[in-house]
């Protein structure tokens, strides 16, 4: 019997790769901000790794379970609002 939850490994393989990266490059950037706000950095990560980690992993279960021809047919008005969102992040 096959199973419904095909994975993809090597897809999984870069997907666990960027998390650990994210995680580390998030570290090291937060380092300097913490030292001037003195928060602390357990708590700052806790809610990095619970809002990012436990949504993401939610968000694509989610979208994994969606038809392709879904994002096929929406891919150019998803390009577009990155576009959109990636120049807004450049206005003061």
């Amino acid at each position: 019997m096959l199973s419904k939850w095909k994975v993809d490994k090597p897809f999984l393989l870069s997907a666990l790769i960027l998390v650990i990266a994210g995680f580390f490059i998030f570290s090291s950037a937060s380092l300097g901000l913490l030292a001037r706000s003195g928060t602390e950095y357990s708590d700052i990560t806790f809610s990095q790794i619970v809002l990012g980690l436990l949504l993401g992993t939610v968000a694509m279960l989610v979208v994994s379970r969606m038809d392709y021809k879904f994002w096929r047919k929406s891919a150019f008005y998803l390009l577009l609002i990155a576009f959109i969102l990636n120049i807004l992040v450049l206005i003061p």
